[in-house]
């Protein structure tokens, strides 16, 4: 906050400094992911998303997100009002001010219990209503950004993340067991890296993890999960030779 509050021939330096310590790695790196905290007011998730070049939005299926996506334009005004005076001019070295929306990833979103392991897309009534309304109301975020070239358009949504997923929702990514959860962050790896013999170390006493039965729950999790975060990369790969 002393970057706002006290703007002086010391500090006004730190915005394009800290920009510039993150893009310095760009060339050693296809991509850099830099997941923010959730905080609307914070002053470094401001820095952040304006020294980024894309952005996505993750949400879960509760009124809390649908809540944050309708104030997504006021939250990006009152970070463009709060670093305005940072952003890079012909004779400033600042922020590039130049992130643009991607989409949205559902995050815990509540799979159809019937069907084959392979069926990883089918999801409950109640997940496929709320992304329905979540994805009208950041229709309206998009089309703020678009104004102020924050966005990429429908078409390039399309043509990188495939004709056969709504505009603006990349993915709905499952919500997988609670075994699950509580083994990966045990473990520290993420869902799709576990391996039964990781289950077995780290699952509770009285729980019995099997990832190898092909119909069982953990299985169709892992299933669905990786199929979503390979369509996520997948896309991000052809946005990235798109450039």
């Amino acid at each position: 906050s002393i970057i706002t509050k006290n703007r002086n021939t010391f500090t006004e330096s730190i915005p394009f400094k800290f920009e510039s310590s993150i893009k310095k790695n760009k060339d050693r790196y296809d991509f850099i992911l830099i997941d923010t905290s959730p905080s609307a007011s914070s002053v470094v998730n401001a820095l952040i998303m304006m020294s980024t070049d894309y952005f996505i939005t993750p949400v879960s299926p509760s009124f809390f997100s649908l809540q944050a996506i309708d104030n997504l334009s006021s939250i990006f005004n009152n970070w463009i009002r709060l670093l305005g005076d940072y952003q890079t001019t012909q004779s400033f070295r600042g922020l590039s001010f130049q992130p643009k929306f991607l989409g949205l990833v559902v995050q815990m979103a509540k799979r159809f219990s019937g069907g084959s392991v392979q069926e990883t897309t089918s999801f409950s009534s109640s997940t496929e209503k709320w992304v329905d309304d979540v994805n009208r109301s950041v229709k309206r975020f998009h089309r703020f950004a678009m104004q102020r070239g924050m966005a990429i358009s429908e078409q390039e949504f399309n043509n990188f993340f495939g004709y056969d997923t709504t505009p603006f929702v990349i993915q709905k990514c499952c919500d997988f067991t609670p075994q699950l959860r509580s083994i990966a962050e045990k473990a520290s790896l993420p869902v799709v890296k576990l391996t039964q013999k990781i289950c077995n170390e780290y699952k509770d006493s009285n729980k019995k993890v099997d990832i190898t039965k092909e119909d069982g729950q953990y299985t169709r999790s892992i299933v669905s999960i990786t199929s979503s975060y390979n369509k996520i990369v997948d896309g991000l790969i052809k946005l990235e030779e798109s450039t």
